[in-house]
């Protein structure tokens, strides 16, 4: 729960894991609590994306390079790497049209780009902002830990598939974190209002989030507003309860 207690627990809780794409809300969460949205006058579906794992359909690439466009990035900055689309569809529309996949269509480009606004908002290098001591990857570590509340010191670094750091840490650090997101009343008020902005764009543009046919999108479609949902690789799988 929010206040810290555990509701309920199977296995080895002291086991740290690596929470992968489910981590991406508090990543895009430092962004937002330094200032981001405001800065950039971003719009919820624009929140959304930069917590997602997107499946690279024409929507999400019309909202990425509506967005770079407006921070003045270039999709030629981003670190993630290219995949081909997760929504079969749209990959086999690019093959009809003689294309091949670009980063945008990379299911972490959203986060990419929140990454490089972030840098660009603060004034800091674009080429090396995928580095742990960079300042944006920095100040998304101490918003992370904050919010598991762990000292930052215990979180175990990766290099995610996109190449950019992902935490492990103990499956009840990754619940609070979760719930505290849903349910921010205890947290600092700019924070707070960050985590809400956060979870309303996930919940009010669940496509974004993830795409046709994947559980991110339908659940919480479903859901109606009760839980957020995010995948992370290798079996995890974040769902946090709104109030009420």
């Amino acid at each position: 729960s929010a206040d810290g207690s555990i509701l309920f627990s199977l296995g080895d809780m002291s086991a740290p894991f690596f929470l992968r794409s489910a981590a991406k809300p508090f990543q895009a969460l430092a962004f937002l609590e330094h200032g981001g949205a405001d800065h950039y006058q971003l719009e919820p579906q624009e929140i959304a994306i930069l917590c997602s794992s997107h499946s690279g359909t024409s929507a999400h690439i019309e909202v990425l390079e509506k967005l770079q466009k407006k921070v003045g990035i270039y999709e030629s900055m981003l670190q993630c790497g290219i995949h081909a689309p997760y929504h079969q569809a749209s990959a086999d529309q690019l093959k009809r049209e003689g294309k091949t996949p670009r980063p945008n269509h990379n299911n972490c480009s959203g986060k990419h780009t929140g990454m490089l606004s972030f840098a660009k908002m603060i004034g800091a290098s674009l080429d090396n902002y995928l580095e742990a001591s960079h300042s944006v990857q920095q100040a998304m570590l101490n918003t992370f830990s904050e919010m598991c509340a762990v000292d930052k010191s215990t979180v175990i670094l990766g290099v995610d598939g996109c190449t950019a750091p992902v935490y492990a840490v103990p499956l009840p650090a990754a619940a609070l974190a979760y719930a505290r997101l849903c349910q921010p009343e205890s947290l600092p008020p700019m924070r707070a209002a960050a985590c809400r902005a956060i979870t309303s764009a996930m919940l009010t543009h669940t496509d974004m989030v993830a795409g046709p046919e994947r559980f991110d999108t339908d659940g919480m479609l479903v859901g109606k507003g009760a839980f957020i949902s995010k995948l992370g690789a290798e079996g995890c799988r974040a769902i946090g309860i709104m109030p009420g």
